[in-house]
């Protein structure tokens, strides 16, 4: 049986920016709000670690995404200049 992409990756990373509560914040570091609360979940529910990597920006959370860096972003929106995105 092939090896998953999951089980290669071992672990996976996200990147966050927002203050958009009660979807998503940092504070202290951490990422709260119902968006942490469903990768919370995900994580259970896959079986495997997800670690948060908070940025300064949109810009730098999707430039990591795109470097390798982060493995997803919790929310993205639909923005004038993203449509390529």
């Amino acid at each position: 049986m092939p090896i998953s992409y999951l089980e290669k990756k071992k672990s996976l990373t996200y990147c966050s920016h927002h203050d958009s509560m009660p979807f998503e914040a940092i504070r202290d570091g951490k990422h709260i709000g119902m968006l942490e609360d469903y990768v919370k979940q995900i994580s259970q529910i896959l079986n495997i670690d997800i670690d948060f990597i908070p940025t300064k920006s949109w810009d730098e959370s999707y430039e990591k995404t795109i470097k390798n860096e982060c493995d997803f972003l919790t929310s993205i929106a639909t923005r004038k200049g993203r449509e390529d995105v």
